[in-house]
C-alpha cells in the first residue's frame, strides 16, 4: 500500500526468472502519466462444420502486458536529469540489452506506489521530439 509519498517509478532487473540476481536498477526521470495495462483471453477460432460458433472453446491466456511513456529531459528543466542520450542508453541497458550470461535481455520488476509487476520487455518504441 502507498504511504502517499510521491516515488518514482523503479525498474530493477534481474539475471534469472525467479528474481533473485539482481543486476541493476534505475529510476524513471519523470513517472509517466498513466499506464496501461491488458488482459487478453484466447479463444479457439476452429469451429466444427454446421455450428453457429457462439460459445468458442477457450484456448489460453497469453502474459498480461504493461504499456508506459516515459519522458526523458534534456532541457535542465528537471532537477538530477541527465544527457537525453545518457539517460536512453541507461534506460536501455537495463531492460533491452542482451546479457551474456543468459543469451537474452535481463526479466524486470516494475515498482511504483502499489504496482509490483514481474515482466520481460516486449518492445521499446523511442521517440525525440
Amino acid at each position: 500500500m502507498s504511504d502517499g509519498n510521491l516515488s518514482k517509478l523503479q525498474i530493477i532487473s534481474y539475471k534469472d526468472d525467479r528474481f533473485q540476481q539482481q543486476e541493476q536498477s534505475i529510476s524513471v526521470p519523470v513517472n509517466p502519466d498513466k499506464y496501461t495495462r491488458s488482459i487478453i483471453i484466447e479463444y479457439n477460432k476452429e469451429q466444427e462444420q454446421g455450428t453457429q460458433g457462439n460459445n468458442p472453446p477457450f484456448n489460453r491466456t497469453p502474459p498480461e502486458e504493461l504499456q508506459f511513456e516515459f519522458l526523458f529531459d534534456g532541457t535542465g528543466v528537471i532537477p538530477g536529469s541527465k544527457n537525453i542520450q545518457s539517460g536512453i542508453e541507461e534506460f536501455k541497458k537495463t531492460v533491452y540489452k542482451i546479457e551474456g550470461d543468459i543469451h537474452r535481455p535481463n526479466f524486470l520488476k516494475l515498482l511504483w506506489g502499489d504496482l509490483a509487476f514481474n515482466c520481460v520487455l516486449k518492445d521499446l518504441k523511442i521517440d525525440y521530439t
